[in-house]
């Protein structure tokens, strides 16, 4: 096998000379090798001339050329190990040492000096040479730096959009799960089993505060034994960590439980339980529990983590508070189901004329009157002029046989003059086939009218905040995410398009490879930013926003879409444009995903007192249903979105469809 030495550099020389030159000249290696060669070379230089040289043999030319060429070796090697400095030190001393012989021995003085001088050449072109060699060696390992440099950020920017997408995938999942119950005990348990997954943790627990707020109870857990499950069921606001979180609202990381002296119940420390993050559960601006996470090991949890479970903890609070605003209304339904069945529900009962034949208790508390002062009473005393029309409406339409009479919410004034609201059910009452007189079952709704208005505000105001975290997400994304991404595409197609970068041809292929994987990156997440709130709704309206979308459709399906604006425009709320907005995204969206169009046509009509928005396509169609309840049966939960939105801000959608004949959505909303 051979051996191969190895290669040094010049380093700067240390404070102390003496030191720098016993490291570097009195103890190297390559500098002694060059000595030896050197010596050798000159020993051969001058014996060679005192043994071998006459002027008669033909071959004494040969000889001196040849010991002179062997000075070459040691000039070229000092160039090559300690750089050009090296190589023309080396060469220096060589021509020192070759010089006596052409002036004191040589019978051919020019001749040697010439055959010097080439050899002096030749060796300088050498030790450039290697110079060369070596500067573009420090060229391109500067340009894998640069490489190294962009990489690194690339691939920071890479993790930061992914975190994004975590912690936005993260609350649309909760959100998801959050929406689909109102029962709190299912809620809790599909929250910690999401919650387990994403943290990557054995235990999570939430815990709520009792009614009198001093205490916590354990909601729920996950991946604890049944002891610590009572060991926890006694803890004060304040005490221990998650007392603590309660009482602060603010998020807390325990990184070594055993060895924490806030530690209050001994049993987390039996469990096994060594690292954990506790976040508070606010609803309304004031903490109503805790939700933990915990581990049986060392975990330092990031930012991100805690950013991560902050976000769940927050749907959970509004989880909470819907669930106990269902509830509640489940209770006073529960409350009418029962008085209905007891007969103790107002019922009343008037002639063709309007005046009450018949009466209950029920219906006697709720108007104040008794009995006997009800019996021969016009209805016409007991609501306002033009709640009795509509009754007198609705009257004559079961007289025409309509049978089709849904519940009417009206006000109602009781003889002491307050003001309630009931839910009216019309009958018509017949005697010997012939209409005899209307029944009507009364339910006062005051209470219930006011919780459903109340509920219908959070969940405007949950869309209200998701569409904030929307436009803060994609205002950051597009701000800062985009922006870095875009200078990395520049840095790298400047580093792969730059003549003097002597990138070799592989290293150049590979950076314009990335560079397009940046920009396809950067592509995507401006497509994503859009989707989650495009600016052009804030910046510029409604009707550009639109005609965003149809371009949009049309540039990745090549689907024809028409938009047209019909009506002086008038301005609109915010939320209105918002609403039509996310109407006609979802529609575009069900269109481009099902329908196999080939037109569509967005017609936005301005009215004296509402707006309509028209989608129409030309696609294969569907069977609408024809109960809006029966859309989440089947599916359509966009479609059912719609509805929903559009019944908080008073407004209407329909969507009639037919198998061949395509789509028609409209959203009518009041201005």
């Amino acid at each position: 096998m051979g051996w191969k030495l190895p290669i040094q550099t010049i380093q700067k020389p240390p404070a102390d000379a003496r030191a720098w030159l016993r490291t570097w000249y009195i103890g190297n290696i390559h500098l002694w090798l060059i000595v030896a060669m050197l010596a050798v070379g000159g020993i051969l230089h001058y014996t060679s001339s005192l043994v071998f040289y006459s002027r008669n043999s033909p071959f004494g030319n040969v000889e001196h050329s040849m010991d002179r060429v062997l000075f070459m070796v040691p000039v070229i090697y000092g160039g090559f190990v300690f750089g050009p400095l090296g190589g023309f030190i080396t060469l220096s001393v060589a021509t020192l040492i070759m010089l006596p012989r052409v002036f004191f021995i040589s019978a051919s003085p020019v001749n040697e000096l010439l055959e010097i001088s080439s050899i002096v050449f030749v060796s300088s072109l050498v030790v450039i040479w290697f110079s060369g060699q070596k500067k573009e060696k420090e060229r391109r390992q500067e340009a894998l730096a640069k490489f190294e440099t962009a990489r690194q950020e690339l691939a920071s920017h890479i993790e930061i959009i992914t975190k994004h997408e975590r912690r936005l995938a993260a609350i649309n999942e909760v959100g998801s799960l959050v929406s689909q119950d109102l029962e709190l005990p299912r809620i809790f348990h599909r929250i910690l089993d999401k919650v387990v997954e994403m943290m990557e943790v054995p235990v999570a627990l939430i815990l709520l505060k009792d009614k009198t707020g001093q205490k916590l109870e354990l909601a729920d857990h996950k991946g604890v034994s049944q002891d610590f499950v009572q060991a926890m069921a006694n803890l004060s606001v304040g005490e221990g960590f998650n007392g603590r979180v309660a009482l602060s609202g603010e998020p807390m990381i325990v990184e070594n439980t055993s060895e924490d002296s806030r530690l209050s119940v001994q049993q987390v420390r039996q469990e096994g339980i060594q690292s954990q993050l506790i976040v508070p559960l606010r609803s309304k601006g004031s903490t109503i529990g805790t939700l933990c996470v915990a581990v049986r090991s060392s975990r330092r949890f990031s930012t991100e983590d805690v950013e991560l479970l902050a976000a769940i903890g927050s749907e959970v609070g509004i989880a909470i508070t819907n669930a106990r605003l269902y509830q509640e209304i489940l209770a006073a339904k529960e409350k009418y189901q029962d008085l209905f069945e007891n007969a103790t529900v107002a019922i009343f009962v008037h002639g063709l004329d309007g005046v009450i034949t018949a009466a209950n208790n029920a219906w006697a508390n709720l108007t104040g009157y008794s009995l006997p002062d009800l019996i021969g009473m016009n209805v016409s005393r007991l609501f306002p002029p033009n709640v009795l029309n509509i009754i007198t409406e609705l009257d004559q339409k079961l007289l025409q046989g309509d049978s089709m009479i849904m519940p009417l919410e009206v006000r109602m004034v009781r003889r002491d003059g307050a003001e309630i609201i009931v839910s009216l059910t019309n009958r018509l009452i017949s005697e010997n086939g012939q209409p005899s007189g209307f029944q009507h079952i009364a339910t006062d709704v005051t209470e219930r009218r006011r919780m459903r208005d109340t509920l219908n505000y959070y969940i405007r105001q949950i869309l209200i905040v998701q569409e904030e975290e929307r436009k803060r997400i994609a205002r950051e994304l597009h701000d800062e995410t985009a922006q870095s991404l875009l200078l990395i595409s520049q840095r790298l197609d400047g580093l792969t398009s730059d003549p003097h970068s002597n990138l070799p041809g592989e290293t150049r292929t590979y950076l314009e490879g990335v560079r397009v994987v940046v920009v396809k990156t950067l592509n995507n997440l401006r497509h994503l930013t859009q989707d989650l709130r495009p600016r052009i709704l804030d910046d510029l309206g409604l009707v550009a926003a639109l005609e965003w979308l149809a371009d949009d459709l049309e540039k990745h399906t090549g689907l024809k879409v028409r938009v047209k604006v019909a009506g002086p425009q008038k301005p609109l709320r915010p939320e209105a444009q918002l609403l039509l907005f996310r109407i006609a995204q979802e529609a575009l969206s069900n269109v481009r995903r099902h329908a196999e169009a080939t037109l569509v046509d967005i017609v936005l009509e301005h009215g004296q007192e509402r707006v309509r928005l028209t989608i129409r396509d030309n696609g294969k169609g569907f069977h609408a249903p024809v109960n809006v309840a029966d859309l989440a049966a089947e599916g359509k939960l966009g479609i059912l979105g719609m509805y929903e939105r559009a019944r908080l801000l008073n407004g209407t959608v329909s969507v009639s469809s037919e198998l061949g004949k395509g789509t028609i959505v409209v959203a009518s909303l009041p201005i």
